[in-house]
């Protein structure tokens, strides 16, 4: 587990790159499989107000997280 990953990322980060740390957030989240933090910084990108670009993609990848946590729980 990384301790404190969703706690640093919220600290002293500027506005405009807030995208590229909760993308590497997610990434990291998703291979240590913590699916809830994952989906976190997923959900951050789609309501992320400097993330112009079509959210098609992070709403893909939420659900897809959605799924792999639902699977680890049953």
């Amino acid at each position: 587990e990384a301790p404190g990953l969703r706690e640093s990322r919220r600290t002293g980060v500027p506005a405009d790159v807030s995208a590229v740390v909760n993308s590497a957030m997610l990434e990291l989240a998703e291979q240590w499989g913590q699916w809830d933090r994952a989906l976190q910084a997923c959900n951050d990108m789609l309501n992320d107000a400097n993330v112009n670009a079509d959210k098609t993609f992070w709403r893909q990848r939420a659900e897809y997280l959605r799924q792999k946590q639902m699977a680890d729980a049953s």
